[in-house]
């Protein structure tokens, strides 16, 4: 399962969704309905060939650039979500949540190794990071930039 978000919002005050879109069918239906409901929403994907993808499927139904540019983001190239979260910094955090989930890693464990067991083991770190995240402002501060950028605007819109 890759990064395969949608934010959707009856009202940024009132309810937010997050759609794992990738296991529920085409990424280009959803920002589809969203705008024929006028419903507000943003996508977040993988910085890889996938996320190109979704954002031709996008662009398919008849969205353009400048249209994407205010709703839709990809991480940096080449980057899943599990390489952005080991790059900015978290490679403990990571290893220590593995382990509270049975998951054990060699002593010297490579990146591309911890990349590989959280990619492995997505329901498991999901579950207690998000917990973290939502009781932590400091840690919720270093996950990828577009979350942060979208959490705060959200907040701010909210406040």
């Amino acid at each position: 399962m890759r990064l395969g978000q949608l934010w959707i919002g009856l009202s940024m005050r009132t309810v937010s969704a997050v759609v794992d879109f990738q296991q529920s069918g085409s990424a280009g239906i959803y920002p589809a309905l969203a705008e024929a409901f006028n419903i507000p929403w943003h996508m977040i994907v993988d910085g890889d060939q996938a996320g190109k993808n979704f954002k031709d499927q996008i662009l398919k139904r008849g969205f353009n650039e400048e249209d994407l540019s205010r709703h839709f983001e990809m991480l940096p190239q080449d980057k899943v979500l599990e390489d952005q979260l080991v790059t900015d910094g978290n490679y403990q955090l990571f290893r220590e949540i593995l382990e509270e989930i049975g998951v054990r890693l060699a002593p010297q464990s490579t990146n591309a190794e911890l990349v590989r067991e959280l990619k492995n083991n997505k329901i498991g770190y999901m579950g207690i990071l998000a917990s973290r995240v939502a009781n932590d402002e400091e840690l919720a501060q270093r996950m990828p930039e577009p979350f942060v950028n979208l959490i705060t605007e959200l907040k701010n819109a909210n406040a």
